[in-house]
């Protein structure tokens, strides 16, 4: 009971250390998540996306990292029908793909790990950069059958990459909503669907 009583404190120390120094760190490094290469691609009756972001994260953001704790980087990724005239507002969505990406270290085996919920992908890293790296590539990754976009119309497909801070628990969580290095977004890309190409 005395060693339970203990270890809770613990962690009560260590998530209050967490929410105290997290800004004074986050200001001296700020991080970013931009997305410097969006292309489609069509083949076997598939639209395909090719894509690279620069991701980096803020000193505090690693720290909390290196201490153990997990950041989920959310993709999302929609096929948009274009309009003209005064319907040009409104884009209805054709699809929409979404999945979250864990990033996590280990001081055990002193290396970051990579779990992909999508398809259970899991990577091994010695070096965080690395790991960003990968994380924000896309190569020949699905998106909708060709079959479901009419020649004629006009469409385009978009990625972003976000921080989902909303997995946190809620020591963390609440800190988070007022800090804007834990709501990192690259923002959406766009590039238009050339049909015909297959």
């Amino acid at each position: 009971m005395v060693f339970t009583m203990r270890y809770l404190k613990s962690i009560n120390y260590f998530w209050l250390s967490l929410v105290c120094w997290w800004p004074l760190m986050a200001a001296a490094t700020p991080g970013h998540i931009n997305i410097i290469h969006l292309n489609e691609s069509q083949q076997n009756e598939q639209l395909l996306l090719d894509a690279q972001g620069d991701i980096a994260l803020s000193a505090g953001l690693l720290e909390a990292i290196d201490k153990g704790i997990t950041v989920y980087i959310r993709t999302e990724v929609e096929v948009r029908q274009l309009k003209s005239g005064l319907m040009a507002w409104h884009r209805p969505i054709i699809t929409r793909l979404e999945y979250l990406t864990e990033l996590s270290y280990s001081g055990f085996y002193q290396r970051y790990t990579l779990y992909n919920q999508r398809n259970g992908n899991l990577l091994h890293f010695q070096d965080i950069n690395q790991a960003l790296n990968t994380l924000t590539r896309l190569q020949s990754f699905p998106v909708i059958s060709m079959s479901r976009l009419h020649p004629g119309l006009d469409y385009q497909v978009r990625l972003r990459f976000s921080i989902d801070h909303w997995q946190l628990n809620a020591p963390l969580l609440t800190h988070a909503l007022f800090n804007p290095d834990w709501r990192l977004s690259s923002g959406w890309r766009t590039t238009p669907i050339t049909l015909g190409r297959l």
